[in-house]
């Protein structure tokens, strides 16, 4: 909750213009109230909260690998990719191979 109020206030500030001092108003006892939970979540750690964090870091290692791997093929396979009329011209210099029809 804590990086919801942080984000929050980014949000307060850079997008809707907020001042400082409403910003601060406003967001501080957020702020606090949610420093204080982690604070008492952040000694229950070594009692087997690291789990929890560890699956949830590799969740989004995953989801970031595969975010980026789709990019990255995106990004080849428009570099690589022939236009219509390219396409139509190769097709006119040489037919593709068809497969005879077996009928039984």
């Amino acid at each position: 909750m804590v990086v919801t109020v942080i984000l929050a206030t980014i949000v307060a500030r850079h997008y809707w213009h907020w001042p400082v001092w409403m910003t601060a108003l406003v967001m501080g006892p957020f702020f606090v109230i949610d420093a204080i939970f982690l604070g008492a979540n952040a000694l229950k750690l070594m009692a087997g909260g690291w789990l929890p964090l560890l699956v949830g870091g590799a969740l989004f290692t995953m989801m970031f690998t595969w975010r980026r791997g789709t990019a990255l093929l995106k990004e080849k396979l428009r570099r690589e990719e022939l236009a219509v009329g390219e396409y139509l011209f190769i097709l006119q210099k040489k037919l593709p191979e068809q497969v005879p029809v077996r009928r039984s």
